[in-house]
């Protein structure tokens, strides 16, 4: 099949959620994932659908030991595409019945890491399945609904850094309106700290590269900035986008240039994300006021 399509495969070799592994059932390893669906009681099997990849701690075959010996068989019946271990919880290693049924039957069963929560699988594996075959309007509807739920849950800037760095893959860097460091994520990219000053409250960038951004968004242009890397040869783009609430900049949203140029999409999914950040930037800046005002009574 095409290298990028969301497979058990596929799975097996993204080492950035950590080792997943085969346990049983080599012959399919082709399977599409089209989804995630977790297993917590016997009565769930009836709600699986085709291509779900079903997580489990595996609890519940304990102790029933005849769901221990169909439940292979009642997944690939369902046409699930494998189902995914979270061994040492309750097993070191599957059951024989089950791994005799998984070769038999070619369904894969794998052990998913055992510090992972099944909701960053599933959030990872579901990214990847739009990416595969999702036009971009429903790549960006989908993704505006995980940061509303995020804005709901109050994850705070940091939050929303976490959910951009997770779609966009590349550093992000959040700023106020007088271009200091409210909240960054270096994205696995090892030259951001030595690159920018990157405590919280400090100025990211040079005054007169502060100026500059400030002149090009006046006259509504996209900014790309040019940092050289400290105590090495190279430069890193980064994009600044300023977030607005109506007309008033509250702050920018930087995005690097460290693994890919920024297309369309990005472009795109900054204005589809800009007013949720807006309103994280205006529930700090209250919060900052609220507490700058009780001190003031306090004095």
């Amino acid at each position: 099949g095409d290298t990028m399509s969301t497979t058990i495969q596929w799975l097996l070799d993204q080492t950035s959620l950590g080792e997943f592994t085969l346990l049983a059932g080599e012959g399919g390893l082709g399977n599409r994932i089209s989804g995630v669906n977790i297993m917590d009681n016997p009565d769930t099997i009836r709600w699986l659908q085709p291509g779900e990849l079903i997580l489990t701690t595996g609890y519940l075959f304990q102790q029933d030991s005849q769901l221990r010996n169909r439940i292979i068989a009642a997944l690939a019946e369902r046409g699930c595409s494998g189902l995914g271990f979270v061994l040492k919880r309750y097993f070191d290693d599957i059951p024989p019945a089950m791994r005799k049924d998984a070769e038999d039957l070619g369904f894969p069963v794998l052990s998913v890491p055992y510090d992972l929560s099944h909701a960053n699988v599933g959030w990872m594996i579901h990214q990847h399945i739009f990416e595969d075959g999702m036009s971009e309007t429903e790549r960006l509807t989908t993704m505006y609904k995980r940061f509303t739920e995020g804005l709901s849950r109050e994850s705070g800037v940091d939050g929303m850094i976490a959910d951009i760095v997770a779609v966009a893959g590349c550093p992000v860097m959040v700023l106020d309106e007088q271009f200091s460091v409210v909240g960054f994520d270096a994205a696995g990219f090892d030259g951001m700290a030595s690159l920018f000053n990157l405590a919280e409250g400090a100025p990211a960038f040079s005054r007169q590269i502060t100026r500059n951004i400030a002149e090009a968004i006046r006259a509504q242009r996209p900014v790309r900035i040019k940092q050289g890397l400290a105590g090495r040869d190279g430069v890193v783009h980064f994009m600044v986008f300023p977030v607005y609430d109506e007309a008033t900049v509250l702050g920018y949203l930087c995005l690097g240039e460290t693994a890919r140029e920024l297309g369309t999409f990005d472009h795109q999914f900054v204005q589809t994300i800009q007013p949720l950040l807006a309103v994280q930037l205006l529930r700090r800046m209250t919060h900052a006021r609220m507490h700058a005002d009780s001190q003031n009574d306090f004095m």
